[in-house]
């Protein structure tokens, strides 16, 4: 539900910059996650992971494609493109999954390539 509200709120504060609402989702989001990390006491698993150059290179594309997905998202809403973000929001996920098995060798099992194409339909009855 509180992702429906979303381009209500976005629209409401239209007036702020794209990159700030998008730094500001990046900033909380680091300071959440380190709290968690910081309870949990996982931090080895995520230096361990860091160290590892595949990784490493994985979570940086996933962070550009994320990145670019909520500046345009973020830039979209206010500027009367609510439809067409929202499509957009739908098919990411799908493309990058896609990605992930085409180009990181990530290996998807039958359930879970039947989750994409179902998903692929609901996206393809909206177009």
């Amino acid at each position: 539900m509180v992702w429906g509200l979303l381009p209500i709120y976005l629209k409401a504060v239209g007036s702020v910059p794209s990159i700030e609402v998008v730094a500001n989702r990046i900033g909380w989001s680091a300071i959440l996650v380190f709290a968690m990390l910081a309870a949990t006491r996982r931090f080895p698993l995520v230096w361990a992971a860091l160290r590892a150059r595949r990784i490493l290179l994985g979570l940086l594309g996933s962070t550009i494609a994320l990145t670019i997905n909520w500046g345009v998202y973020t830039w979209s809403i206010p500027h009367g493109h609510t439809v067409e973000a929202g499509f957009g929001y739908l098919c990411n996920p799908l493309v990058l999954v896609l990605m992930g098995s085409a180009l990181l060798g990530e290996r998807l099992t039958g359930r879970q390539w039947a989750a994409v194409g179902l998903a692929a339909l609901g996206v393809a009855t909206l177009a």
